[in-house]
């Protein structure tokens, strides 16, 4: 009689499991082919510390996600998960045994937290889904910076080392991550496409004139310029009656963001929800908005997961300018926005309202790009990667 071949598998993220599709489509995909999926993550206040959610089963950590100004802090609070990780992976994979881990950064250094399990002989994943010398050099820009750059790439060159496989987004974070040295053939790009059962195009009607609402989901971070947006309406609503933003997400720059909507006077206009949402309850808050709003934080990134949930539901979207976007989607004529530019926005806000031919066009652009962006096949290349890596005989 054969043996039952073992398929047990952890995944572990600095993160709020319910609210990042991300690992949650990863998650529930490996466990819909038959994988016994163990997921470590942070956990709110509030929350059981163990929960199977649509079969998975998750360990949440007595750690919360760290939303102050403070480096130091937000790295002890790094610190504080990996150790917790550290112990508690050890701890289940003596009675588990798992095949295979999956390290979700950030901080790549997280894969080190894998450490017994790799010794025994499981296999590991890196999943990069944001290169972090951009990110912390994008919130943190300092004189030193090349300095610190160096550093992060030198963590990163050797957290993948570490690992047996690893995971980038898109082609363009895929060839920055083997420009910082990861070796090419171990990359595979598998991104975080929309899924197609929960995210389906609504087939908008044309925005009237009588309303007009915005929507912004995600993190509230610098990064992502939302003073820009907020002054850019503060600009603009006056010519365009009923405008209405809707801002729904937590982060650091939460408190910045509250202070500024009472300084222009804008609580009128802007209804900012202070909390994450998890990804299935996403379309339902933003089915009515008439323009999704989209910032680019990454330079590299060509795959930005508002963008994409946006177009899934036929929400034509306005965009801050970014390079490699414009050319990736030049032939489809978005619109875009410059970054640090109120007036800019507010402009371009105005002209999209005013102009319903324009408007239509790009709710049709939406629709027309959905068909491109499915979560489905990227499962399927998920999949096959993980049941590639623990077919490999141990060493």
């Amino acid at each position: 009689m054969k043996s039952k071949v073992n398929k047990n598998l952890a995944m572990i993220a600095y993160t709020y499991y319910e609210s990042d599709p991300r690992v949650k489509k990863e998650a529930e995909a490996l466990f819909d082919a038959g994988f016994n999926v163990d997921f470590l993550s942070l956990r709110r206040s509030g929350e059981t510390y163990f929960q199977v959610i649509n079969g998975v089963n998750i360990f949440r950590l007595n750690c919360q996600h760290f939303k102050g100004k403070s480096i130091i802090k937000y790295l002890l609070s790094y610190i504080n998960f990996f150790v917790r990780v550290f112990f508690k992976i050890s701890f289940l994979y003596f009675k588990k045994k798992y095949r295979l881990i999956h390290i979700n950064n950030m901080p790549d250094l997280l894969i080190f937290t894998s450490l017994i399990p790799k010794i025994f002989g499981a296999k590991i994943i890196l999943d990069i889904h944001d290169v972090m010398s951009e990110v912390y050099i994008s919130k943190n820009p300092v004189k030193n910076s090349n300095l610190l750059k160096k550093i992060l790439v030198f963590q990163e060159r050797l957290s993948a080392k570490f690992s047996n496989s690893v995971i980038a987004v898109d082609e363009y974070h895929r060839d920055i991550i083997a420009s910082n040295g990861v070796n090419f053939k171990k990359i595979s790009v598998i991104s975080n496409f929309p899924d197609e059962n929960i995210f389906r195009s609504l087939m908008k009607k044309v925005n009237s004139k009588n309303s007009f609402t915005l929507v912004f989901h995600g993190t509230i971070s610098r990064i992502y310029g939302l003073d820009t947006v907020i002054r850019g309406i503060g600009k603009a609503y006056k010519r365009i009656p009923n405008l209405k933003f809707k801002l729904i997400g937590e982060g650091d720059y939460e408190k910045e963001i509250f202070i500024l909507i009472k300084k222009l006077d804008l609580d009128s206009v802007i209804e900012f929800k202070n909390y994450m949402i998890s990804h299935e309850k996403i379309p339902q808050e933003i089915k009515d908005a008439d323009l999704g709003i989209v910032s680019c934080p990454s330079i590299n990134a060509v795959y930005q997961n508002k963008f994409l949930e946006y177009i899934s539901m036929g929400i034509p979207v306005l965009i801050e300018y970014n390079k490699k976007i414009y050319e990736h989607y030049k032939d489809y004529k978005l619109e875009f926005y410059n970054r640090n530019n109120p007036d800019s926005f507010a402009e371009k806000l105005y002209y999209l309202y005013t102009d319903k031919k324009r408007y239509n066009e790009l709710r049709n652009v939406s629709i027309v790009l959905s068909k491109n962006f499915k979560w489905g096949a990227e499962k399927i290349k998920y999949v096959n990667l993980a049941n590639s890596l623990i077919s490999k005989k141990r060493k």
